[in-house]
């Protein structure tokens, strides 16, 4: 195999353009280089009570996409949150209080790991809702990544 030097894949995340870097892999990989990862959101993110807060981010084209990292929830008796990823169409019904589906859901919970892996090419969300907590903060530390896929040829 080759190295496709030069080429980086786009998305858009938060509605800015962003250009992943590709990066020349270990001689122990060569052929491949790997686009960095891009992270979904803020590191720390305060949602307020009855609140949720989302990322919206696009994947192009290539459908060897995908998201992974880790969350942790403070504040509130139970320092708890609930995390979702969707499509633009759930994210729709999830807004309207309608029946929606997730490539990821969690339950109310303090820490966990998400990794869903080859998205389709569309518009997501990743979502970290609070509308349950009527009174508290949530404070979340978000580690979640999209992924490129490795470029080879």
């Amino acid at each position: 195999m080759k190295c496709t030097n030069g080429i980086a894949a786009t998305f858009t995340a938060l509605g800015l353009g962003v250009m992943l870097a590709c990066n020349t892999a270990p001689s122990a990989m060569r052929g491949f280089t790997t686009p960095a990862p891009v992270p979904l959101g803020q590191h720390e993110i305060v949602v307020p009570p009855a609140h949720y807060s989302y990322t919206r981010f696009e994947v192009p084209t290539s459908n060897q996409y995908w998201v992974a990292g880790h969350f942790e929830a403070t504040g509130g008796s139970g320092n708890d949150i609930e995390v979702l990823l969707m499509d633009a169409d759930s994210f729709a019904n999830f807004q309207n209080h309608h029946t929606y589906s997730a490539y990821y859901t969690s339950p109310k919970q303090t820490a966990g790991a998400l990794n869903v892996g080859t998205l389709p090419a569309g518009t997501y969300y990743l979502v970290f809702n609070n509308s349950y907590s009527l009174f508290s903060n949530k404070v979340i530390e978000n580690t979640i990544r999209l992924h490129p896929p490795c470029q080879c040829s």
